[in-house]
């Protein structure tokens, strides 16, 4: 497996990361996965670990070259399990929301 480093996966600066992190750590959604631990990673990427119903790991977000997000799905190694790229903000959360908790009976 491949190993997550900031030098092969983060293009961008992540510079409002304090504000990111208030607006998305608040969250309903975000909050039901146990997110926690949360991690800026040299101003280029954040990391926050996750107990969710079908992942539990760390989730690693950067913003690429399009200033659009990558989601790396990493274990306690840092070797990639799985990976989304070219994510739209307000896409983000439902993205993870997907891969880490969401359940068809959630959602009415």
């Amino acid at each position: 497996m491949k190993k997550f480093t900031i030098k092969d996966h983060a293009c961008r600066n992540f510079d409002d990361m304090k504000e990111f992190l208030n607006a998305i750590g608040r969250t309903l959604t975000v909050i039901s996965w146990g997110a926690h631990a949360w991690t800026n990673i040299q101003n280029k990427a954040l990391k926050f670990k996750v107990q969710g119903h079908h992942f539990k790991g760390w989730v690693i977000l950067t913003v690429n070259g399009s200033d659009l997000f990558d989601i790396y799905y990493v274990n306690r190694k840092l070797e990639i399990l799985d990976s989304v790229t070219d994510i739209y903000l307000e896409d983000l959360i439902d993205v993870i929301d997907i891969k880490v908790e969401r359940i068809k009976e959630y959602v009415r």
